[in-house]
Parts: C-alpha cells; structure tokens; sequence
C-alpha cells in the first residue's frame, strides 16, 4: 500500500469492538465492514482559538469557515457562545443550558466543522460529528445549517440527517458514501448503528446531544444511552438543553468528562419559566381542525397571532393553505436558515397584524414579541410542555382540542391551571372544505406539503409520550385526513411505538437463540 492511500483499520487480537452487537456483522463479508482510517494522513498542529473573542471573526477561524459564519449573519458572540465556542474549538467537553433566546445549533456545529477541517477529515471517512436530536424537526433544522456552513467555506465534508418516517434505503446509501456531519433522531439513529453495515463511526471526533431534556419528556431517554454504548471513547462531547434540570445533568454526566466546562448552573434546579395562570380550549371535531384554523385567523386578522405546529411540514402546508384562502401570515419553519427566519419574523411584525405560522423548533432563538392569541394547534410534545413551554410566548394561550384529547384539560385543571372553554359552532366555520380539497388534488406541490404534514401528525401522534390522552388506537384516520385536503387518508408510513419484551425464562447452559424478537433478560 502506498503512502498516500488510505489504510484499512484493523482490529488488534482479542479486542472487542464495540459495533460487536450489529446483527448484520455475521452475515456480510468482511469486505463489505471496512472501516477508512486516517492514519495515513498527517495531523496538523492544533491551531489555539482565542477564548476572550467577542465575535466569530476574533475567533481565529479559518478564513473559509470565516467568510460562511458572515455569510449567515453570525456575527457578535453572545454570553453563552462566549464561554462554549473557544472551549469546543480547544478540544474541551460542554455542558450547558441555554435561554429560549438562544441560538445553540450555530454554537455547535462552527466548531464542528472546524474540528473537521482542522483533522483533515473527509466524506470518505464516515461520520465526524453526531448530532443526536429529539425531532425530525431538529434534524432538518441541523442539517441544513450545518450544509449552508459547509458550503460557504469549500470543504470536502457533506452534512445530513437520519430520521423517522424517512426513507430506510435512501439513507443507507448516504451513509454508504459518508455523511461528515450527521444528525439523526434515536429510533432510527440506533437503527443504523445496528443493522447498517456501511455506517462509518470509527472515525468520529464529537458528539453532540440537542435539547436534552426533551429525550426523557419524549420516552427516548433508553435509546439515548444505548446510542452512547457504540461512540468511539476518543472524542470531544457536548450537551445541550433549555432547563437546568436533572434530565440535562444526567445527560451530561453520561456522555462528557469530568473536567467538562459548564455553562448555565446545570443541576437539579426546576425550570425557571412560570406556568401561566389559565389557558383557553376549543373542542373541534377532527375533519374542522383546518377549517376552524382559517375561521379563527380570518375572524382576528387585525390582531397578532401565533399558531404553533409541531412540524416544519405541518408550518409550512398551513401557511399555504391560509394564503390561498388570501388570509395574510407569515411562516417560521425548521428548513429556512436563521437569516430567512429573522426576514419572516421582521415582516411580520411590521405588518402589525396577521398570523404567523411556526413549528416548535423554528421558534428556538428568536426573542418573538407578545401576540394576542397564542394557539397551539398541534398537540403538544407533553402537557407540561403546553402548560409550561420551554420557548414561550406571551399573549392568550388557546389550545385545538378533539373530542378524544379532552382528558388533557382535567389534568392541566389538576394541576392548578384554570382552562376556559370556548365554542366555535359549526354552521360559522368558513365553507371552504371543497376549494382546499380541489387544490390538495390539483397543486402538486400542495399535495406534496399535505401528505407529509398528515404522516407527520400521525407519527408525532403514534409515539406520543402521553398515550392516555392522545391515543392512536381512538384516533378517526379518515375524518383526520380531511383537515388535510384529503377526502380518502393517502397511504403514508409513520413511526412506530416499539415495547421491549423481556423474556424472563432462565436457561441453565448454552446460549439459545431467542424467537419472535424477544431480547433474554438475566436472572
């Protein structure tokens, strides 16, 4: 082999790897498991950033990773970007709990991809730096910052994402080619690290867990740590949430060293947002959930409003349809870059009036200004989170119930929260049903926009941390369906809430091979 070739990572005798548990491993051929190194590419020095920097540009960076961070509008360091940035770009674990306000993915991912460039790392080296996300939401959102940060500064790195509800064999072959900069939900984040043979993380230099605290809020806690049993022990490590609590502590004692930096006080303080003192609902019957939306908007179209989804396809496929209804607003989704987001929002509130449509994450980061009405048209990610947000608004919180969810105003009254009802009847919703049905059918773009905004209700609906409330089994598909434009629900593929079996039977000698996906439990 020649110098210049990269070599074949090897596997000393005796050492046990830790992808061992890939049931794939003892199927495919050895040639197909190569894993690219980097020893045959010299390590440059490491460059030293300078840790009092109020801005990017005083960072030290490299002049093409410069000119990507101004091209984005990255400018001025704030408090926490301060402290976080210099110790990542110095090789230091993190640990923080951030404001609302803050923006995280730009803290992270700047010196991400200079952690690449700095090791010379490649796409034909797998994966660099895992990003480990809540949502499908977040995971659109990281990937395409971390593209636009890439692209801007011409390296040899490609960024994306793995995530549920996405196509399994598409993202395969990505991973097959390298994906530099990866950012993945758990469920099929470990899916990959099991059974895809082709995914390169021998190589990875860091890691980085999103909003911490949502994991345990969402049930996904079990998967997270089983994440961390396959990373590599050689690597820089970040955790990130927006409460100090202790979720985001444990997290961090997990995944980071001991001498991390930490930023924000992370302990077993509670959260600092105060619950609001009431909140307003409206049963609607799931076939109206739309028609009530461009009711109520259109009734208050002088007034501020702001309607939180839960999606990006959800933001962006009720932000057309309120435009072809000619019903003025403005969309705040997860795939415009923090330039285009600050565009929307600044249109917005010069317009004094109107709605503006936003998914959960797009809304992270930006200080947005008291609205009259407040309307969580999604169910929320947990009840906690509708009483008690993580990014709150100010202004009148009013929640779009159906008739199944309704438990979830007793148990928001139980826990010391007023809930006022208010009435829409139904011969005042807009007839507007025919007209949105005829564009979904005809607009293929819309078509597009509604199929994903339904599988993503579903799949957000289907794992829902809280299934005594919203429970799919209860859940009337076809009535559903045409609050998405849809007179017959379209075929669509949607996540899964898998239960582990524990087979409890205890065997004295030899290992049997355990039947109908029953994992063996030690007694």
């Amino acid at each position: 082999m020649t110098s210049n070739q990269p070599a074949i990572k090897k596997r000393k005798t005796g050492e046990k790897s830790k992808t061992a548990s890939r049931s794939s491993d003892t199927k495919k051929p050895a040639a197909l498991r190569k894993k690219i190194s980097q020893s045959s590419t010299p390590t440059p020095s490491q460059p030293v950033y300078n840790e009092s920097a109020t801005s990017f540009s005083e960072l030290g960076l490299s002049e093409g990773l410069q000119r990507s961070t101004a091209n984005l509008g990255y400018s001025s360091l704030s408090a926490l970007q301060r402290s976080v940035v210099p110790a990542l770009l110095n090789g230091k674990d993190v640990v923080a709990a951030s404001s609302p306000q803050d923006d995280i993915i730009p803290t992270f991912l700047v010196p991400a991809v200079a952690l690449l460039e700095n090791t010379r790392f490649r796409q034909r080296h797998g994966t660099g730096v895992l990003v480990i996300v809540p949502t499908r939401d977040a995971a659109v959102q990281v990937s395409e910052t971390a593209t636009e940060l890439i692209e801007g500064s011409g390296l040899d790195l490609v960024a994306g994402k793995v995530m549920d509800g996405a196509n399994h064999g598409s993202e395969e072959q990505k991973l097959a080619k390298g994906i530099s900069i990866l950012a993945g939900t758990p469920v099929r984040l470990l899916d990959h690290l099991r059974n895809t043979s082709t995914f390169i993380i021998e190589n990875m230099k860091g890691v980085v867990v999103y909003e911490a605290e949502k994991f345990a809020e969402l049930g996904l806690d079990k998967e997270l740590r089983d994440i961390f049993t396959f990373l590599p022990k050689k690597r820089i490590s970040a955790v990130f949430g927006t409460q100090q609590n202790d979720a985001l502590a444990a997290v961090g004692e997990l995944l980071c060293r001991q001498d991390a930096v930490r930023y924000g006080e992370v302990s077993k303080a509670a959260p600092t947002v105060e619950p609001a003192k009431s909140h307003a609902y409206v049963v609607v019957e799931p076939e109206d959930r739309l028609l009530l939306l461009a009711t109520f908007v259109k009734r208050f179209q002088t007034k501020k409003i702001v309607v939180r989804c839960a999606s990006t396809q959800a933001a962006l496929f009720y932000s057309d349809v309120l435009d072809m209804l000619d019903i003025p607003n403005q969309c705040l989704h997860g795939k415009q870059s923090k330039k285009e987001r600050a565009s929307s929002l600044s249109e917005y509130l010069t317009n004094g009036h109107g709605a503006l449509i936003c998914s959960e994450q797009a809304a992270i980061g930006l200080e947005i200004p008291p609205a009259d009405w407040v309307i969580q048209f999604d169910p929320p990610r947990t009840v906690t989170e509708f009483t008690t947000p993580t990014n709150p608004i100010p202004g009148r919180s009013v929640i779009f119930l159906q008739p199944i969810e309704k438990a979830l105003v007793e148990r928001v009254t139980n826990s010391g929260v007023t809930m006022e009802e208010f009435s829409f009847p139904r011969k005042q919703l807009l007839k507007v049903q025919p007209a949105i049905e005829k564009a979904v059918a005809k607009n293929f773009n819309l078509h597009v926009l509604a199929k994903d905004a339904f599988r993503s209700f579903l799949s957000d609906y289907n794992i829902h941390a809280d299934r005594e409330i919203f429970d799919t089994t209860k859940l009337d598909v076809a009535k559903l369906a045409r609050s998405f434009g849809f007179p017959i629900p379209p075929r669509v593929q949607v996540r899964e809430a898998k239960e582990e079996k524990i087979d409890t039977v205890s065997r004295p000698y030899g290992p049997e091979r355990v039947k109908d996906g029953r994992k063996r439990r030690r007694v």
